[in-house]
């Protein structure tokens, strides 16, 4: 059976669709379109029926954001820790995107006990930087070294790399999370010796 052009390029299209809204999705990347305010996410333009694929309307919803200037936007993640079976495997993800040496994690997945006996549950947790309106970290590290993370404008918490290196800004920072998001990165690449 032979393909028309026209459905080849339909198929790439929509796996291009699902790809950039699952990395969105995932929060893996995040995009820095400049100044010009735009980005192509990869959806036709118009409006996404409600009833439409969710990753559709994911798509949508990121390329009405990206058309935003960086000060106007905000980003989020929502977990459901209803669906969370503890796999780590965000973890995992976040280890490979982010190319992470040994013991460092950027991302964890502990373990939550809610109630008391008898009605006691316990739940998984995925815990990373929650990106605070006002993060503590930031003027704790800064006042170790100035200038090793701020505040974005579209709301992310950022660290400088090359300025944010040894124990005692990662402590002074680490100290003031109140979500223990953070963790020692010394900028090694997990394939360094």
């Amino acid at each position: 059976m032979v393909d028309s052009k026209d459905a080849v390029d339909s198929r790439r299209a929509f796996f291009k669709l699902a790809a950039g809204a699952a990395a969105a999705a995932a929060g893996a990347a995040l995009v820095d379109v400049g100044a010009g305010g735009r980005a192509e996410a990869g959806v036709p333009s118009g409006a996404i029926p409600s009833g439409s694929d969710e990753v559709l309307r994911m798509t949508a919803d990121l390329r009405r954001a990206l058309e935003k200037m960086p000060a106007e936007r905000r980003w989020g993640m929502v977990i459901d820790t209803r669906h969370c079976i503890g796999c780590n495997a965000c973890t995992v993800a976040c280890v490979a995107e982010n190319n992470l040496p040994s013991g460092v994690r950027y991302r964890t997945v502990p373990e939550v006990e809610d109630g008391t006996y008898p009605n006691v549950s316990r739940i998984f947790m995925p815990t990373n930087c929650a990106q605070c309106e006002n993060p503590p970290c930031v003027p704790a590290a800064n006042k170790v070294i100035p200038g090793s993370m701020k505040k974005r404008a579209d709301g992310i918490v950022e660290i400088d790399y090359r300025k944010m290196k040894g124990k005692p800004v990662f402590e002074a920072a680490k100290k003031a999370c109140p979500y223990s998001a953070l963790s020692l990165d010394e900028g090694k690449a997990h394939t360094a010796g």
